[in-house]
Protein backbone atom coordinates (compact mmCIF):
# COMPACT_ATOMS: atom_id res chain seq x y z
CA UNK A 1 0.00 0.00 0.00
CA UNK A 2 1.13 3.39 -0.85
CA UNK A 3 0.15 6.68 -1.96
CA UNK A 4 0.98 9.26 -4.91
CA UNK A 5 1.39 12.85 -4.21
CA UNK A 6 1.76 14.81 -7.18
CA UNK A 7 2.63 18.51 -6.42
CA UNK A 8 3.00 21.73 -8.14
CA UNK A 9 5.22 21.42 -11.54
CA UNK A 10 3.80 17.63 -11.71
CA UNK A 11 6.38 16.77 -9.33
CA UNK A 12 5.35 13.61 -8.39
CA UNK A 13 6.43 11.27 -4.71
CA UNK A 14 5.39 7.72 -3.96
CA UNK A 15 5.32 6.83 -0.55
CA UNK A 16 5.22 3.64 0.61
CA UNK A 17 3.10 3.28 3.19
CA UNK A 18 3.49 -0.79 4.27
CA UNK A 19 6.03 -2.94 3.35
CA UNK A 20 7.49 -6.13 4.66
CA UNK A 21 10.96 -5.26 5.10
CA UNK A 22 12.17 -5.20 8.66
CA UNK A 23 14.52 -2.70 7.86
CA UNK A 24 12.61 -0.17 6.48
CA UNK A 25 10.77 0.41 9.45
CA UNK A 26 12.39 3.63 10.23
CA UNK A 27 11.46 5.00 6.55
CA UNK A 28 8.13 4.32 6.86
CA UNK A 29 7.32 6.38 10.18
CA UNK A 30 9.10 8.59 8.66
CA UNK A 31 6.76 8.31 4.97
CA UNK A 32 3.97 8.32 7.93
CA UNK A 33 5.01 11.04 9.34
CA UNK A 34 4.82 13.13 6.35
CA UNK A 35 1.87 12.10 5.11
CA UNK A 36 0.00 12.67 8.39
CA UNK A 37 1.28 16.64 8.43
CA UNK A 38 0.29 16.76 5.10
CA UNK A 39 -3.28 15.41 5.57
CA UNK A 40 -3.75 17.39 8.83
CA UNK A 41 -1.99 20.80 7.23
CA UNK A 42 -4.17 23.48 6.92
CA UNK A 43 -2.16 25.69 5.08
CA UNK A 44 -1.80 22.95 2.22
CA UNK A 45 -4.82 22.65 -0.18
CA UNK A 46 -5.23 18.66 -1.29
CA UNK A 47 -7.38 17.43 -3.59
CA UNK A 48 -7.90 13.66 -4.15
CA UNK A 49 -10.66 11.08 -6.15
CA UNK A 50 -13.19 8.94 -3.96
CA UNK A 51 -11.55 10.54 -0.23
CA UNK A 52 -13.83 8.50 1.62
CA UNK A 53 -12.55 5.11 0.49
CA UNK A 54 -8.73 6.44 0.74
CA UNK A 55 -9.54 7.27 4.38
CA UNK A 56 -10.51 4.37 4.80
CA UNK A 57 -7.75 2.29 3.52
CA UNK A 58 -5.38 4.77 5.14
CA UNK A 59 -7.33 4.39 8.65
CA UNK A 60 -6.99 1.07 8.08
CA UNK A 61 -3.23 0.89 6.88
CA UNK A 62 -2.62 2.71 10.28
CA UNK A 63 -4.14 0.64 12.20
CA UNK A 64 -2.18 -1.82 10.96
CA UNK A 65 1.18 -0.74 12.06
CA UNK A 66 -0.33 -0.42 15.59
CA UNK A 67 -1.23 3.40 15.59
CA UNK A 68 -4.04 5.27 16.19
CA UNK A 69 -5.69 8.06 13.65
CA UNK A 70 -8.18 9.57 12.19
CA UNK A 71 -10.21 10.48 9.69
CA UNK A 72 -11.83 13.61 11.34
CA UNK A 73 -7.84 15.05 11.27
CA UNK A 74 -7.69 15.47 7.96
CA UNK A 75 -7.83 19.31 6.54
CA UNK A 76 -8.34 20.91 3.61
CA UNK A 77 -8.58 17.70 1.54
CA UNK A 78 -11.13 18.32 -1.40
CA UNK A 79 -12.91 14.81 -3.42
CA UNK A 80 -13.02 16.61 -7.14
CA UNK A 81 -15.22 13.14 -6.91
CA UNK A 82 -17.81 14.98 -5.40
CA UNK A 83 -17.04 18.24 -6.97
CA UNK A 84 -17.98 16.83 -10.56
CA UNK A 85 -20.95 15.45 -9.49
CA UNK A 86 -22.58 19.15 -7.74
CA UNK A 87 -21.39 20.57 -10.97
CA UNK A 88 -22.99 17.51 -13.38
CA UNK A 89 -25.41 15.64 -10.62
CA UNK A 90 -26.58 13.50 -13.56
CA UNK A 91 -23.61 11.71 -14.33
CA UNK A 92 -24.11 8.12 -13.74
CA UNK A 93 -20.46 7.24 -14.46
CA UNK A 94 -20.20 9.13 -10.85
CA UNK A 95 -21.79 6.27 -9.24
CA UNK A 96 -20.35 3.33 -7.36
CA UNK A 97 -20.38 -0.52 -8.43
CA UNK A 98 -19.47 -3.62 -7.37
CA UNK A 99 -16.89 -4.62 -10.11
CA UNK A 100 -13.68 -3.45 -9.54
CA UNK A 101 -13.20 -3.03 -13.33
CA UNK A 102 -16.15 -0.92 -13.97
CA UNK A 103 -15.27 1.78 -11.40
CA UNK A 104 -11.81 2.14 -12.99
CA UNK A 105 -13.68 2.28 -16.30
CA UNK A 106 -15.96 4.68 -14.68
CA UNK A 107 -13.40 6.96 -12.95
CA UNK A 108 -11.22 6.71 -16.60
CA UNK A 109 -14.69 7.86 -18.56
CA UNK A 110 -15.28 10.77 -15.88
CA UNK A 111 -11.63 12.40 -15.78
CA UNK A 112 -11.02 11.95 -19.37
CA UNK A 113 -14.59 13.68 -19.90
CA UNK A 114 -13.07 16.77 -17.24
CA UNK A 115 -9.44 16.45 -19.06
CA UNK A 116 -10.66 17.55 -22.35
CA UNK A 117 -13.07 19.83 -21.16
CA UNK A 118 -10.55 21.75 -19.09
CA UNK A 119 -8.17 21.00 -21.50
CA UNK A 120 -5.76 19.00 -19.25
CA UNK A 121 -2.49 18.08 -20.99
CA UNK A 122 -3.03 14.58 -19.80
CA UNK A 123 -6.27 13.89 -21.89
CA UNK A 124 -4.13 12.11 -24.49
CA UNK A 125 -2.86 10.07 -21.58
CA UNK A 126 -6.17 8.72 -20.22
CA UNK A 127 -7.38 7.94 -23.40
CA UNK A 128 -4.58 5.13 -24.06
CA UNK A 129 -6.04 3.90 -20.88
CA UNK A 130 -9.47 4.32 -21.63
CA UNK A 131 -9.15 2.46 -25.15
CA UNK A 132 -7.10 -0.72 -23.63
CA UNK A 133 -10.05 -1.16 -21.15
CA UNK A 134 -12.64 -0.77 -23.64
CA UNK A 135 -10.83 -2.85 -25.95
CA UNK A 136 -8.97 -5.23 -24.13
CA UNK A 137 -6.55 -5.66 -27.05
CA UNK A 138 -3.49 -4.85 -25.50
CA UNK A 139 -2.94 -7.20 -22.55
CA UNK A 140 0.60 -4.94 -22.25
CA UNK A 141 -1.43 -1.16 -21.24
CA UNK A 142 -4.38 -4.01 -19.58
CA UNK A 143 -1.92 -4.73 -17.42
CA UNK A 144 -0.45 -1.20 -16.79
CA UNK A 145 -4.11 -0.17 -14.83
CA UNK A 146 -3.38 0.56 -10.84
CA UNK A 147 0.53 0.07 -11.74
CA UNK A 148 2.43 3.43 -10.22
CA UNK A 149 2.91 4.95 -13.50
CA UNK A 150 -0.97 4.91 -14.16
CA UNK A 151 -1.28 5.95 -10.43
CA UNK A 152 1.31 9.30 -10.91
CA UNK A 153 -0.80 10.12 -14.15
CA UNK A 154 -3.73 10.09 -12.39
CA UNK A 155 -2.54 11.78 -10.05
CA UNK A 156 -1.28 14.61 -12.13
CA UNK A 157 -4.57 15.07 -13.80
CA UNK A 158 -6.76 15.29 -10.21
CA UNK A 159 -4.06 18.46 -9.92
CA UNK A 160 -4.41 19.96 -13.14
CA UNK A 161 -8.36 19.84 -12.93
CA UNK A 162 -8.26 21.02 -8.82
CA UNK A 163 -8.37 24.90 -9.95
CA UNK A 164 -10.51 24.51 -13.12
CA UNK A 165 -13.24 22.38 -10.48
CA UNK A 166 -12.82 24.88 -7.73
CA UNK A 167 -13.74 27.76 -10.41
CA UNK A 168 -16.46 26.22 -11.83
CA UNK A 169 -18.22 25.56 -8.60
CA UNK A 170 -17.75 29.35 -7.70
CA UNK A 171 -19.40 30.44 -10.76
CA UNK A 172 -22.22 27.85 -10.04
CA UNK A 173 -22.40 29.12 -6.28
CA UNK A 174 -22.05 25.63 -5.05
CA UNK A 175 -18.09 26.69 -3.71
CA UNK A 176 -19.93 27.10 -0.18
CA UNK A 177 -21.56 24.35 0.21
CA UNK A 178 -18.39 21.85 -1.54
CA UNK A 179 -16.02 23.47 1.18
CA UNK A 180 -19.14 23.16 4.81
CA UNK A 181 -20.87 20.79 4.21
CA UNK A 182 -20.28 18.07 1.67
CA UNK A 183 -15.97 18.22 2.28
CA UNK A 184 -16.61 17.66 6.05
CA UNK A 185 -19.43 14.45 5.78
CA UNK A 186 -17.07 12.71 3.98
CA UNK A 187 -14.41 12.60 6.98
CA UNK A 188 -17.73 11.76 9.50
CA UNK A 189 -19.03 8.60 6.88
CA UNK A 190 -15.45 7.26 6.62
CA UNK A 191 -14.80 7.15 10.29
CA UNK A 192 -18.39 5.97 10.77
CA UNK A 193 -17.64 3.07 8.59
CA UNK A 194 -14.07 1.97 9.85
CA UNK A 195 -15.49 1.86 13.40
CA UNK A 196 -18.79 0.79 12.77
CA UNK A 197 -22.16 2.42 14.54
CA UNK A 198 -24.18 1.25 17.18
CA UNK A 199 -27.96 0.33 16.47
CA UNK A 200 -30.38 -0.63 18.24
CA UNK A 201 -33.64 -2.48 16.60
CA UNK A 202 -35.95 -2.18 18.98
CA UNK A 203 -35.35 1.62 18.56
CA UNK A 204 -35.74 1.43 15.36
CA UNK A 205 -38.80 -0.96 14.71
CA UNK A 206 -40.76 1.73 17.36
CA UNK A 207 -40.03 4.76 15.74
CA UNK A 208 -40.56 3.18 11.74
CA UNK A 209 -44.64 3.59 11.89
CA UNK A 210 -44.21 7.12 13.39
CA UNK A 211 -41.69 8.09 10.94
CA UNK A 212 -43.67 6.69 7.65
CA UNK A 213 -46.62 8.41 9.01
CA UNK A 214 -44.85 11.51 9.05
CA UNK A 215 -43.37 11.26 5.65
CA UNK A 216 -47.14 10.35 3.75
CA UNK A 217 -47.93 13.60 6.00
CA UNK A 218 -45.08 16.21 4.24
CA UNK A 219 -45.09 14.44 1.08
CA UNK A 220 -49.10 15.24 1.01
CA UNK A 221 -48.72 18.92 2.19
CA UNK A 222 -45.48 19.57 -0.64
CA UNK A 223 -48.17 18.15 -2.99
CA UNK A 224 -51.06 20.80 -2.14
CA UNK A 225 -48.59 23.27 -1.59
CA UNK A 226 -47.17 22.86 -5.02
CA UNK A 227 -50.70 23.66 -6.48
CA UNK A 228 -51.44 19.83 -6.39
CA UNK A 229 -49.09 19.08 -9.89
CA UNK A 230 -46.93 16.59 -9.68
CA UNK A 231 -43.11 16.03 -10.71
Amino acid sequence: LGVVLCFAHRSVLYLPLLTDSVDQDDLKDKVWELLIWLLGNEGIKKATWNLKSQLKALRAACKARGAEWASLDVCECYDLRIASWMIQPDDGKLSDSDEVENNINKTLTTLLNLSKQYNSALSKDLRVYYSCIQSGKNENLRGAIGTLEYTCRIAACILDLFGPLQKKLDQESLLEAFVSMETPIVRILAEMESIGVPFNSDVYRAALEPMQKRLVYLTEKAFKQAGGFSF
